[in-house]
């Protein structure tokens, strides 16, 4: 029966540019990680935003007065796009689009938006 190898025997079988690559990789994902972190609850903002990639609960802060703009499809075949922006002004969620928008009420404190086509 083959023995199950460790994570740090198959890092060490990989070829040296292999390796040093993620060494690489590694490093560069640490430090971005420490600059996201240091950011958190130090720049004036009113947009956050959750990585659905992350292992932990954390909001990022967005620059103030930053737009955030989501690319939806629709259509029978989805083949049209349509882009939703949304930004707050003056304690207001202000949301445009490159083409006509329904919005409906989907609870007392919920709505639903789509492309108007």
């Amino acid at each position: 029966m083959p023995t199950l190898l460790t994570q740090q025997e198959r890092f060490d079988r990989l070829p040296k540019w292999a390796q040093d690559e993620i060494r690489s990789l590694d490093q560069k994902v640490s430090r971005l990680q420490k600059q996201l972190d240091s950011l958190e609850n130090k720049v004036e903002t009113d947009v956050y935003y959750r990585s659905p990639l992350e292992f932990r609960e954390s909001n990022h802060p967005i620059p103030k007065g930053s737009t955030v703009e989501y690319l939806l499809k629709y259509g029978e075949k989805n083949q049209w796009p349509c882009r939703i922006r949304v930004e707050i002004r003056e304690n207001t969620l202000k949301i445009n689009a490159d083409t006509g928008i329904y919005i409906t009420p989907e609870a007392s404190n919920a709505v639903l938006i789509k492309p108007n086509r």
